[in-house]
């Protein structure tokens, strides 16, 4: 059961910042095992019963679901082997980046989550324009639940004309590459808060309507 993210969760990260080595982290291991592993473990528990209520085809698995520690060095001019921060992502196992997933993350001064996607899925974002053109109240709906207050960031193709039909309000969406919707903690009392799990999982579930209108999309090839 996740009871929130301690002092010692914000200490370790702060702490493998500053001692980004292999020597800390071993003589460390239990530190991070308890602190920051285990609970997030917990909290990927949690939420991935919200998820599997949404969209059970999302990889919902806590152990699938929470990120590794250890950084890939393989094509990174930073050799520092250790993160210091962390995630949990529930995404489709077929596109990890180009559909809508779930994400949560944490490092020493930081706590964010939200919905969104990374990268070009243009058959999606081609059945996303034509809905903006033929049912704009469709998203309306969808967009509209989004809770007050969540950052909404949307990438686009910059030379992509927006026709005249589509709602002004629904006008940054048209270009559409890909988006982010979340909130962000910058302060240890919010990120400490031992009932942040609830309110993500309550929030997770807010999101559900725009989530469900993208997965509902029939991708269209341009």
């Amino acid at each position: 059961m996740f009871k929130g993210f301690t002092d010692g969760t914000l200490d370790f990260l702060i702490a493998i910042r500053f001692n980004n080595n292999r020597e800390f982290f071993h003589d460390n291991h239990d530190w991070y095992t308890e602190s920051v592993r285990k609970p997030l473990l917990e909290l990927a528990g949690e939420l991935s019963e919200v998820v599997e209520e949404i969209d059970p085809e999302l990889e919902h698995r806590p152990e699938r679901c929470v990120s590794r520690i250890n950084r890939d060095l393989r094509f990174s001019k930073d050799k520092s082997p250790y993160r210091d921060w962390m995630w949990i992502g529930f995404h489709h196992p077929a596109n990890k980046h180009g559909f809508p997933g779930f994400y949560m993350d944490i490092s020493p001064d930081h706590l964010g989550y939200g919905l969104g996607f990374w990268e070009d899925n243009k058959p999606l974002a081609q059945a996303h324009r034509l809905m903006l053109q033929n049912h704009p109240e469709v998203f309306s709906a969808a967009i509209g639940k989004v809770p007050g207050g969540m950052t909404v960031e949307i990438r686009g193709y910059k030379k992509l004309a927006v026709p005249e039909s589509v709602p002004e309000k629904l006008r940054p969406w048209y270009p559409l590459r890909s988006f982010y919707v979340y909130r962000n903690i910058n302060d240890a009392r919010g990120i400490l808060d031992p009932q942040i799990g609830e309110v993500i999982k309550a929030e997770f579930r807010k999101l559900k309507p725009l989530y469900r209108y993208f997965a509902g999309l029939k991708p269209v090839e341009e």
